[in-house]
């Protein structure tokens, strides 16, 4: 997967939770960090070439945050993600 394919990953059609916008829109992804149990930034290289996932992690479970950016009004949504390694 190269990185171009990886930037679609980067955007998401979601419902704006602001009551004044509470649209349908397209998201962008602003900012993707681990931040348990070691606070983390990803990088490009993170990403597993032939799978097309986060492999970033040695543990079985983390938690991360996701800074989506709505198209329409502009302001911004964190997420916060428990995150379980399956087999």
């Amino acid at each position: 997967m190269s990185e171009q394919d990886l930037t679609s990953l980067g955007k998401r059609r979601a419902v704006c939770p602001y009551p004044d916008c509470a649209t349908g829109t397209m998201m962008d992804l602003g900012d993707q960090r681990m931040i348990a149990p070691e606070s983390r930034e990803y990088e490009w290289s993170d990403f597993d070439a032939k799978e097309g996932y986060l492999n970033v992690h040695p543990h079985g479970a983390w938690t991360q945050q996701e800074c989506w950016v709505c198209q329409l009004c502009g302001r911004s949504i964190l997420e916060v993600i428990e995150c379980r390694r399956t087999g």
